[in-house]
This record gives C-alpha cells, structure tokens and sequence, in this order.
C-alpha cells in the first residue's frame, strides 16, 4: 500500500499535498460569474444588507460559491493553520488528513497518552479540523453589496482561509471583524487562536 504522505516530507507545518483538481481558473469564472448574478438580483430587488439577504432567504445562495471558491484548492490545504492543528501535526509528526480534516485514531493516542481510553479521539473538538472563513461570509457579503470592494479584490485579497480546530472555531467572534484587519477576531479570541503561515514559515503574530 502506498503511503499515505510523501516519503520526501521533510516538515509537516510546510506540508501541502499535490491533488489532481478540476481546472481552477474555470470554477472561479463559474463562481464569479454566480456571485455577480445574486448581486445584480440584490440590486434590482433594493437588497443593500444581511438583513435584507436573511429576510430574502438567500443566505444559503450565496454560501455555495464562496464556499466552492475558499475550497478550490482543497478544504484543508490551506496556507495558513492554527496553534492548535500546528500542534497536533507536530506532535504526530502527521499534517492533517487533506481530505477529511483528521489524523488517525492510532496516531492520536501515540502522540496524547491522555486520549489512550478514549474510543474516537478524531472525533474531538480539540483533534478535528474546521475550514474557517477568516472574513465571514457576512462580512464578504454586506461589502460586496455596498460596493466596498470589487468580485475581483474578494477572490484575490479577501476570501481567505485558515484551518483550525474545532475547540478554537468556538473562541472566534465575528464582532470582531475587519476587512482592513483580517486576524482581528484571531487576536481578539480567549486566549488568541494564534495562526501559522506555511508559506512563509512564521508566526503571523
């Protein structure tokens, strides 16, 4: 059987697996092009806020192609990860399952004698994986809607991703948001979600 991660792998926190992906360039004209068509209707339809879109019921709409955009690259391949996910790999020397946002049982027990009893410790708050909208999806929204900023600045400054945990995705308030200040509510969190860079190997802060 093949190994799960390459052999070649020489740090985990830099680990960024190679998938076969449908063309990226055409789910982001699909997208796009979705995202411009709900802002035309919103528009036309006198829809300037969220209450406007919750009251419109179509949350959920314009969901999809920002969802389908932050994971167009893989949900839990993303260049920026919390303290905590930093923490697991590093402790079981295993980058998270790029697919399912998890390590094995097995790995987990050998790396936290406290999980030894337990019967799924993949399943726990504090060893599962979360895709986390660093600007909210609200906030992308309200912005595009009240022309802050462009579909184009959105794909390729605002819509950002960071894998967490579980446990930190609870501590992360959206009232502290800020396009200006993407990591505010990271910092802001009891205690702050701190949040690693693979790209550039650092701590943002």
């Amino acid at each position: 059987m093949a190994p799960r991660f390459p052999i070649h792998l020489q740090s985990v926190r830099s680990y960024r697996p190679c998938m076969y992906r449908t063309n990226s360039e055409v789910v982001t004209r699909v997208h796009k092009s979705l995202l411009a068509n709900l802002l035309s209707f919103c528009e036309s339809h006198n829809i300037h806020d969220w209450k406007g879109i919750q009251e419109s019921r179509i949350k959920e709409v314009f969901d999809q192609p920002l969802w389908k955009l932050l994971e167009l690259e893989g949900k839990y391949v993303k260049d920026y990860v919390s303290e905590g996910v930093v923490s697991i790999e590093d402790n079981t020397g295993q980058p998270v399952n790029p697919n399912s946002g998890r390590w094995t049982d097995d790995d987990l027990r050998r790396a936290f004698p406290e999980l030894a009893n337990v019967q799924e410790p993949s399943k726990e708050k504090a060893f599962k994986c979360q895709l986390e909208h660093v600007n909210s999806r609200r906030l992308l929204v309200e912005s595009l809607l009240l022309k802050r900023i462009t579909l184009d600045e959105l794909v390729e400054k605002h819509l950002i991703g960071c894998v967490v945990t579980l446990a930190e995705h609870t501590r992360l308030r959206t009232k502290h948001e800020s396009l200006d200040d993407p990591w505010l509510k990271y910092r802001k969190a009891d205690p702050p979600v701190r949040v690693w860079s693979r790209a550039n190997q650092e701590w943002l802060f």
